[in-house]
């Protein structure tokens, strides 16, 4: 990216600290935060950490895990779990291929539970429909037996 002038690579050193640029540069220089575990964008910084932000998030002296951030890519289980609370019988079928399709590192028992929860919520589900949820069921099942069994050799 060009040079804007005020920065050096989207960082503008005050002389106590570093702060993110406005430029382009700037939204994506990394920052160390001291509330943060973790290193987060100049965006990010200024989205959730400076005074004003418009989406300030409070650690309440604690720390935060940048992970955690919104807008932030996250594990595959837990954005499939979340899919699975908000989803409706029309969605359903898209996803359960998707699940069936994927490998799924860990958080089994959390999408397991998610399966349970939508079985449970969705009324007037067909019979085939239900059939699907068992078949992706015993997908994670194996991928779970399978995991569990790679570990212990």
């Amino acid at each position: 990216m060009a040079a804007c002038g005020k920065c050096v690579n989207g960082v503008i050193d005050t002389g106590n600290n570093e702060i993110p640029c406005d430029c382009a540069a700037g939204n994506t220089a990394l920052f160390r935060i001291a509330s943060v575990d973790g290193v987060v964008t100049g965006a990010e910084s200024r989205r959730h950490f400076h005074n004003g932000s418009p989406e300030p998030i409070a650690t309440s002296g604690g720390r935060v895990s940048a992970s955690t951030l919104p807008g932030r890519p996250r594990p595959f289980h837990e954005t499939v779990v979340n899919a699975l609370e908000r989803v409706d019988l029309h969605g359903l079928e898209s996803l359960l291929r998707l699940i069936e399709a994927t490998k799924i590192p860990k958080g089994h028992d959390a999408v397991l539970g998610a399966l349970d929860e939508v079985n449970r919520r969705l009324k007037g589900m067909s019979s085939g429909m239900r059939k699907k949820i068992r078949s992706a069921t015993a997908a994670i099942l194996l991928q779970k037996r399978m995991q569990e069994a790679d570990a212990g050799n």
